[in-house]
């Protein structure tokens, strides 16, 4: 998905504040035409625009809620947290498609929340209206609303429904995800944890290999390789000591190997758990992997490294907000699953034409 992760965040922080962004009236960010064409950028001589082919999408308590609906709060969202995004038409158009779904899904989570915060006749007071006002917009209130394209009251109105949600998952889902996550789910956690991550050892190594079929010659190089390594040479200073094929015998210098234990043969691991870091084996005499005889292989340990769980009071926290998350989806995703029933808005659900395309590219 394009930026699915930070919309899920984006989205998540919403809900804390208790947002309503079906109810959200701020016209498009990105100017919109009548003519369902929003956005333009200057492409060679002639401007790309973005197409919005707006039908209705669901019906919940009599309101419908349409594509244009899905694109005001996309256009927030952008604005918000990605205006690189916002500011290039093509982008942009790559964020509509592939994350519209997901709004609307939002979109309507929050629409059947706010109808229950009026079942419940959830109210909030002037003071903390006017003071998240502050909180969202800044001192300089009406020149930011001027910006965003909407009024003071739609403002106004958006905010009380902002904190009438925030009431109402309050109760609903905070207070119990916050009761779910105990120190003794939190070890829990990192019991999982420990499993899923075990402890790992890397190897990183290269290997300098002698065959030949005259086991004197053979012989006479590893000496004289063995000579070279007590002089501190490295294995591509050697390489290059000894012209290829020289008295039949071939050397082979490899590349840099990096292997967990795991999947180290057998042999290997056997001459490397033995060596300390930047050592160099003596020459190790193991069956040809061809299947032709024996070779003779010196090994170079260059890093062994071990990669380890992170210890319980180091991860803590984020075990902790990872259930807070975890949690938090699935009591939300249960208590909007009980408002769909209750509200019947399976029966409001608006089917797409088959092969539906919400949005395209012009000149």
């Amino acid at each position: 998905m394009f930026v699915w992760t930070n919309v899920i965040f984006f989205l998540c922080s919403l809900f804390s504040w208790g947002v309503c962004p079906a109810l959200f009236s701020v016209e498009s960010l990105v100017q919109q035409p009548q003519s369902s064409e929003v956005a333009s950028h200057p492409v060679g001589a002639q401007a790309q625009r973005i197409v919005i082919h707006n039908r209705p999408l669901a019906k919940i308590n009599g309101r419908v809620i349409t594509l244009r609906d899905v694109v005001k709060y996309m256009n927030f969202y952008l604005f918000q947290r990605l205006p690189h995004i916002a500011s290039d038409i093509v982008q942009t158009y790559h964020f509509y498609s592939q994350e519209w779904q997901h709004i609307l899904e939002e979109i309507v989570s929050n629409e059947l929340i706010l109808l229950d915060a009026d079942s419940k006749s959830i109210t909030v007071y002037e003071g903390a209206v006017r003071e998240e006002m502050i909180r969202t917009f800044g001192p300089n209130i009406m020149a930011t609303l001027d910006r965003l394209q909407f009024s003071y009251e739609e403002a106004k109105q958006f905010i009380q429904q902002q904190l009438m949600i925030k009431k109402l998952l309050g109760t609903k889902v905070h207070a119990k995800v916050f009761s779910l996550v105990t120190p003794d789910k939190i070890r829990e956690t990192y019991q999982s944890y420990l499993t899923q991550t075990p402890s790992k050892e890397y190897w990183t190594y290269q290997v300098l290999s002698i065959r030949g079929n005259d086991s004197q010659c053979c012989q006479t190089k590893v000496q004289q390789i063995q000579r070279f390594l007590e002089n501190r040479y490295t294995f591509k200073e050697i390489f290059s000591e000894f012209p290829q094929g020289e008295e039949g015998v071939t050397l082979f210098l490899s590349e840099d190997y990096t292997h967990e234990t795991r999947q180290l043969s057998k042999e290997h691991h056997a001459v490397l758990k033995e060596l300390s870091t930047s050592e160099y084996s003596l020459p190790i005499v193991q069956n040809s992997h061809r299947g032709r005889g024996t070779v003779t292989r010196f090994f170079h340990l260059k890093e062994k490294k071990d990669v380890r769980p992170l210890p319980f009071q180091e991860i803590y926290h984020q075990l902790a907000d990872d259930l807070l998350f975890q949690l938090y989806a699935k009591e939300k995703s249960s208590y909007v699953k009980s408002l769909k029933k209750r509200y019947h808005y399976d029966e409001g659900h608006v089917p797409l034409p088959e092969g539906f395309c919400p949005f395209s590219l012009s000149m």
